[in-house]
């Protein structure tokens, strides 16, 4: 009988282990792929390629097109826990993103424990080289800024953090660092917001220029 109350039980034990790791599969799962969802919608607003512009004479007659080139960017695919030291009340201040749940931050300052990949940004409109970061730390390891041009010339290199997201799941906080030299970058924090099931850029500034 003892045994028969043994095996009962322990099977009972496994049976909560496993329901609640594929709880934790799916909870994490779920996660990850809405951060990548924002990251995605992100990257292709902030890289958005600008049409031509057609210039015509006072007759009608085309004059010119000036062609704006696609975006040419270095990605490390996997996010970057940049440190945001300033409050709540700092950044709304000082930076005007007055729209910014301090939920999205503090859960901001807690994923960004962890890194995630970064899934490939479909249909963006120019070109994206994903790299790891092991490959452009072997870059910069063999001669900084000056091997960087010298292998991708002036392509951007772009990291960027995991997304800070309210309770509501309708307000964003990422953190996006974008160089092209070591005097040629800017480290930029965005407010998204959740609208019509589509996450739209709100605002963004410029908190570290070199």
């Amino acid at each position: 009988m003892r045994n028969f109350l043994t095996r009962i039980s322990m099977n009972q034990v496994r049976a909560f282990l496993c329901f609640s790791l594929v709880l934790f599969g799916v909870s994490l799962f779920g996660q990850t792929n809405e951060d990548n969802v924002i990251l995605e919608s992100l990257i292709k607003h902030y890289y958005a390629q600008r049409p031509n512009d057609t210039i015509f004479s006072r007759k009608g007659k085309i004059k010119k097109i000036n062609v704006h080139y696609k975006p040419n960017l270095i990605l490390i695919n996997e996010t970057y826990p940049f440190s945001v030291s300033e409050t709540y009340s700092t950044i709304i201040q000082k930076f005007g993103l007055t729209e910014l749940d301090s939920i999205s931050l503090a859960d901001y300052h807690k994923k960004n424990n962890n890194t995630i990949l970064i899934d490939s940004i479909k249909g963006f409109k120019g070109n994206i080289i994903y790299k790891t970061k092991s490959e452009m730390k072997k870059v910069f390891d063999e001669g900084g800024w000056n091997n960087y041009g010298d292998t991708f010339g002036y392509k951007e290199l772009i990291r960027v953090s995991r997304p800070g997201i309210n309770d509501k799941k309708n307000n964003a906080f990422v953190c996006l660092s974008r160089y092209s030299g070591e005097l040629s970058g800017c480290i930029v924090y965005f407010l998204l917001e959740k609208i019509n099931a589509k996450w739209i850029v709100k605002r963004s500034t410029i908190v570290i220029i070199s």
